[in-house]
C-alpha cells in the first residue's frame, strides 16, 4: 500500500503500521472519523483506530496508549498500532 491508494493521499509505513494504513493528518480527535483518535505520533499528528484490548485490533497490531493529539499532553488514548520496537 502506498499514498496514492488512500483517499486522503497518507499512507502511514514502518514498525508502528504493520502492512501499512490509510490515515488522515488531524489537529485534534475532533478531526477524526467516527471510532477513530488524533495521536501523536513521531511521525505526526494522524487518525488511528480506538480499541480497548489488542483483540479489537488487525493481525500484528496491538491496543496501545499514546498521547492524544491538541491536548498539550494531558490526555492518552487507546488506539491501534504496530507494536513499539526497542532500539
Amino acid at each position: 500500500m502506498e499514498n496514492t491508494d488512500c483517499d486522503e493521499r497518507l499512507c502511514q509505513a514502518g514498525d508502528r503500521f504493520p502492512g501499512n494504513v490509510c490515515t488522515i493528518s488531524c489537529g485534534s480527535s475532533t478531526n477524526c472519523p467516527q471510532g477513530s483518535s488524533c495521536g501523536e505520533l513521531a511521525s505526526g499528528w494522524i487518525c488511528l483506530v480506538n480499541c480497548n484490548m489488542d483483540m479489537d485490533c488487525r493481525t500484528e497490531w496491538v491496543c496501545d496508549s499514546v498521547l492524544e493529539a491538541g491536548t498539550n499532553g494531558g490526555s492518552f488514548v487507546n488506539v491501534c498500532i504496530g507494536p513499539e520496537i526497542a532500539p
